[in-house]
């Protein structure tokens, strides 16, 4: 994990054209998200003009990743326009693509949130980042629902004085 350069989002992505395929591998028509805690913290406050960089595409990443994740309400997922293969994809492992026979064997959609934290005391300002951050996050998907989390990761919404507060 290298400090201060959130620009790793890991998009995992699973599919089957048929019934012998998804027998063999039941995590097939999956959609997996992975983001780095880090990805929520301005890089040195602003000061690292380069980190900075880093910090906003990560932070755009991590926005859109909620942004599709937010259209998932009860194994179903919205996407406005269904043209590419991408959208196809995800229609059909969250159990929305019309005429499909395999509808019946799509589970329902489970999220879940994974911190990595450190015990030494080099990395402790990374460890309570994201701890803090997976508490935030955690606090919004069962306050308002997963739907309200691309309000709350807007990037001029995060200081780190938040971290400290917390």
């Amino acid at each position: 994990m290298h400090l201060y350069l959130p620009d790793t989002v890991v998009l995992q992505l699973y599919r089957h054209d048929g019934e012998a395929e998804f027998a063999d591998y039941m995590d097939a028509n999956s959609l997996t998200f992975v983001a780095l805690g880090d990805a929520e913290r301005p890089a040195l406050c602003g000061i690292d003009a380069a980190a900075q960089l880093h910090y906003e595409g990560a932070q755009r990443t991590l926005v859109s990743a909620a942004g599709i994740v937010s259209g998932i309400r009860r194994r179903r997922l919205c996407i406005p326009f269904g043209k590419s293969k991408l959208s196809q994809l995800l229609r059909r492992a969250y159990n929305t693509e019309k005429g499909s026979p395999n509808n019946s064997l799509t589970g329902s959609t489970e999220t879940v949130l994974l911190t990595q934290a450190f015990s030494d005391a080099v990395c402790a300002e990374e460890s309570f980042h994201c701890l803090s951050t997976t508490r935030r996050v955690g606090n919004i998907l069962v306050s308002a629902g997963i739907g309200s989390a691309t309000r709350d990761l807007a990037v001029d919404k995060w200081r780190l004085d938040h971290d400290i507060m917390e």
